[in-house]
């Protein structure tokens, strides 16, 4: 019994690439697409685990989009944008 990780590119995440994981990182993804953002609440709301590790590149509208999803939100917070 281990661990077992798999990369998917973020352009092509969907529902079905997700497979049967348990914990979901979004490290530093740019933006989430509609299909991703559907997959990932699908994921939340079944008991699995999100993690969003923000970064440079990431635009926190898309994130948001995952937090606002239906009427209970599936994160505890909302992103905000980083100020320098």
């Amino acid at each position: 019994m281990g661990i077992t990780t798999r990369a998917v590119n973020a352009a092509e995440f969907t529902q079905e690439s997700i497979g049967d994981a348990k914990v979901v990182y979004l490290l530093d993804v740019p933006a989430v697409s509609p299909a991703a953002r559907d997959a990932l609440v699908a994921l939340v709301r079944s008991g699995g685990g999100l993690v969003l590790v923000p970064g440079p590149m990431t635009e926190t509208g898309s994130y948001n989009t995952i937090i606002r999803s239906g009427f209970e939100p599936v994160l505890p917070a909302m992103a905000r944008e980083h100020r320098r």
